[in-house]
């Protein structure tokens, strides 16, 4: 049966202790390195991940959630500079509405985040975030804007379809060498599909576009990243 957006849906984030999620994930990053308008080289990676997401325990109306991200199988040539393609762990704190509120590990920033409100085709909305790379001093402020465009079914499951983008934000990042800075321009770009019935994510679709600028050079990077829900376990599923 179909969602019904005229009479308004709830979207919240499934919050339930010893809730597994599993996700595949798809990759693709190209980078092109210009010097003074002139372009230089282009470099091309892809790769697939598997993404474990367990929710811990519960505290109030929060989640404590532990996100095991590891590449799906051989580990790719690494053709990108400053691309890594590792297993990382990141342990977070997060409400029913997706908002982050403690992380640790991993890349600091939420990738969605609900309105109080019900939603019905149409509806608008905008959330503040922070964005935090390693190395980063302190946390850049973001503003996410999300507007829902309809319903669609992915993988068996009727989601409500949001169109995701970002404000652009700009700051300055430290290089290994410790002597020099980066000065960084990113913005995103995407689409959700969120499940409201089941309170899951089922499918993720972003696009973006960081471009570092290193005295005359520019490495403008565009990484578009596919995730979907593959396999979900609840201990209320059971039995």
């Amino acid at each position: 049966m179909a969602l019904d957006l005229d009479n308004g849906l709830t979207l919240r984030l499934r919050l339930e202790q010893d809730l597994t999620l599993t996700y595949q994930a798809q990759t693709h990053v190209v980078q092109e390195i210009i010097d003074k308008g002139a372009l230089l080289g282009r470099n091309e990676q892809k790769w697939a991940t598997r993404i474990h997401q367990r929710v811990l325990r519960l505290e109030g109306e929060t989640g404590h959630m532990v996100t095991l991200s590891e590449p799906d199988g051989p580990p790719p040539e690494i053709l990108v500079p400053g691309i890594q393609v590792r297993r990382q762990v990141m342990y977070a704190q997060m409400d029913s509405l997706g908002n982050l509120l403690e992380v640790s590990g991993g890349v600091r920033g939420s990738t969605y985040s609900f309105p109080d409100e019900p939603v019905k085709k149409g509806t608008a909305w905008e959330a503040q975030s922070e964005v935090q790379f390693p190395g980063m001093v302190a946390p850049v402020p973001s503003t996410s804007f999300f507007a829902v465009s309809g319903v669609e079914e992915v993988q068996g499951l009727q989601c409500v379809r949001i169109e995701m983008s970002t404000s652009e934000v700009s700051f300055d990042m430290p290089l290994p060498d410790g002597q020099q800075t980066a000065k960084v321009l990113l913005e995103n770009k995407g689409t959700l599909f969120f499940a409201p019935e089941e309170g899951l994510l089922v499918r993720m679709e972003l696009r973006t576009r960081s471009i570092p600028k290193i005295q005359d050079y520019t490495f403008d990077t565009t990484t578009t990243l596919t995730q979907e829900l593959v396999n979900w376990e609840a201990p209320s599923r059971q039995g």
